[in-house]
């Protein structure tokens, strides 16, 4: 049953990227990946102008500082990849460009599922309480282990951001 739910969640993000195409699943990945990658740089310094955040909790009020951080960049680094998008529309709605950016936008979903439903089981594996549920729940799965190596495969592109991620476990 896990796996239909799984294979359903992949097939959504396939039919996004197929509409999207490459050009703009490509330019929203990496807005996503360098606005994680900004946030971890600077929410200490918004931490640091602005302690209140945190109710009088500094791990809540880190938190809240990268969330806060990561919506800021990521609005603008999307704002700017959407522009270029608009730029690059003229050349990709040429016919024959049109179904190969279709086609490997398809691709580059599938392979943002994978990176994104892994991320989320591999987070919720770490939780201790969830442990036994998502062991009984995924035991029968085949491609709930496949989706958590997923979240290994990025680690060379993005080592900082895997460890910020465990250490927030």
């Amino acid at each position: 049953m896990v796996d239909i739910i799984l294979l359903v969640f992949l097939g959504l993000f396939i039919l996004y990227g197929f509409f999207l195409g490459l050009v703009k699943m490509a330019l929203n990945l990496l807005a996503s990946v360098l606005g994680i990658i900004l946030a971890i740089k600077f929410y200490s310094v918004f931490y640091d102008i602005f302690p209140f955040v945190g109710f009088g909790s500094e791990g809540i009020g880190k938190t809240l500082s990268f969330i806060i951080v990561l919506s800021i960049f990521s609005f603008i680094l999307s704002f700017g990849f959407r522009l270029i998008a608009k730029i690059l529309k003229i050349v990709t709605s040429l016919p024959i460009i049109s179904l190969a950016n279709r086609l490997a936008g398809a691709v580059f979903g599938l392979i943002q599922g994978l990176f994104i439903l892994g991320s989320i089981l591999f987070v919720l594996s770490h939780y201790a309480f969830l442990n036994y549920f998502l062991n009984f729940v995924i035991s029968d799965s085949s491609i709930s282990p496949i989706l958590i190596k997923a979240v290994y495969w990025i680690e060379p592109f993005v080592p900082e951001t895997l460890r910020l991620l465990q250490s927030m476990i």
